[in-house]
């Protein structure tokens, strides 16, 4: 939001616009695609998250899906269930390709508007 010139800000306060107005009609949408892009990553980041439910959730019963399929793999066990780790682990990833797929055209929208040339 620093990067967005205050001529925008000030020609709109000079057409008589308020500083609710400017945000919600000038700076929100300039800022769409960072914000749908960062949101993304926040979400990819708290969903593989294994650590914290381990911490905080008491009973096997409240441990999210990523966290589930971590413990199917037993270090202690001579047969793994591969079939089933496997099938767990692609149903685990299926929330994660749904929400990059509604919020793909921002994140490639906030990698054009970055200047990075791929």
């Amino acid at each position: 939001m620093a990067q967005i010139p205050k001529e925008l800000d000030e020609s709109a306060f000079l057409d008589g616009a308020s500083h609710v107005q400017v945000w919600w009609h000038i700076i929100l949408p300039l800022c769409k695609a960072p914000l749908a892009t960062a949101a993304t990553f926040l979400f990819v980041g708290s969903w593989n998250n294994l650590l914290g439910p381990i911490i905080y959730l008491q009973t096997v019963d409240l441990y999210t899906l990523p966290v589930y399929v971590a413990n199917l793999y037993n270090i202690n066990s001579a047969v793994q269930p591969w079939p089933t780790i496997m099938a767990a682990a692609v149903l685990t990833t299926v929330p994660l390709m749904v929400v990059f797929l509604f919020a793909q055209r921002y994140i490639l929208d906030s990698a054009a508007l970055s200047g990075l040339k791929g």
